[in-house]
């Protein structure tokens, strides 16, 4: 029998700068964000746009 829960979410957490789940018909889907070192978070909600 396989797990149900184990440490996956633990290390989402310790490594993301923000993540966020959504529950799926067999379980749950995981995004995450991770900035760059140095990089400045973006505002929630703004999108870089390109340069001309």
């Amino acid at each position: 029998m396989e797990r149900l829960g184990g440490r996956g979410m633990l290390l989402v957490d310790a490594v993301a700068d923000t993540w966020e789940t959504r529950p799926c018909p067999h379980g749950k889907s995981v995004s995450a964000c991770f900035h760059a070192p140095g990089a400045k978070p973006q505002t929630a909600g703004t999108q870089r746009t390109p340069k001309d």
